[in-house]
C-alpha cells in the first residue's frame, strides 16, 4: 500500500466500518493493519550492514512471548558498537506504551474525532477514566511536539509549486468573505 493509499484508508476509518474489522483481528493481524497503513515498522535495517534485521522476542514465565526486537545477528555487526536491537516501537505512535494497541488506536480515534466525556471514552475502551485523562494528556503533548517542529519545505530544485493563496475567513455576524 502505497503512503497516499494508507493516509486515505485512515481518514475513511469509521468506528461502524472500521472498527468491528480491526476488533476481531489478532494481534498480529493488527500489527501488520497499522504496518500497511505506516504506523508500524515492517522491517528495520541494520545501520552496519545496511540488511533486513529478523525480529526476536523474549519469554515471559506464563511462556507467552514478549518484547519484540529487530536484531541483526551477524558477528561483524555485534562486533561493531551501533545497535543491533532496536525495539519494535520504537520512533512510532505507540513507543513507551504498556498497553493494548487495540485499545490506543480506538481511544486516539475517538479523543480526535469525537466530543465524548472521559467517562464514556473509558467506557467505550474498557478502561479506567484516570488512564483516559492521561492518554488524552499524552496525545495532547504528541499534537503539540509535533505543532512546534519546523515546517517541511516542498518543492526544491526542479520542482514547480503551485500556491493558491485564497483565505476564506468566518467573519462578525456569520458572513464569509474571501481575503
Amino acid at each position: 500500500m502505497s503512503a497516499q493509499a494508507a493516509l486515505l484508508s485512515l481518514r475513511s476509518f469509521n468506528l461502524f466500518s472500521g472498527w468491528p474489522e480491526v476488533a476481531s483481528m489478532t494481534k498480529d493481524e493488527f500489527d501488520d493493519y497499522l504496518a500497511a497503513r505506516g504506523l508500524f515498522w515492517k522491517n528495520c535495517p541494520c545501520p552496519n550492514c545496511h540488511e533486513p534485521r529478523r525480529i526476536t522476542h523474549e519469554i515471559s514465565e506464563s511462556g507467552e512471548p514478549i518484547r519484540f526486537k529487530f536484531e541483526c545477528n551477524k558477528r561483524k555487526c555485534k562486533a561493531s558498537r551501533l545497535f543491533v536491537k532496536v525495539g519494535l516501537l520504537k520512533d512510532t505512535f505507540f513507543e513507551g506504551l504498556h498497553c493494548d494497541r487495540k485499545k490506543r488506536f480506538l481511544f486516539s480515534f475517538l479523543y480526535v474525532t469525537s466530543s465524548m466525556k472521559v467517562e464514556e471514552m473509558a467506557r467505550n475502551v474498557e478502561v479506567d477514566p484516570n488512564t483516559c485523562v492521561q492518554w488524552g494528556q499524552w496525545i495532547r503533548d504528541v499534537m503539540a511536539e509535533n505543532f512546534n517542529n519546523p515546517t517541511i519545505q516542498i518543492g526544491g530544485v526542479g520542482t514547480i509549486v503551485q500556491i493558491d493563496e485564497t483565505n476564506i475567513v468566518k467573519r462578525k455576524h456569520n458572513i464569509f468573505k474571501q481575503l
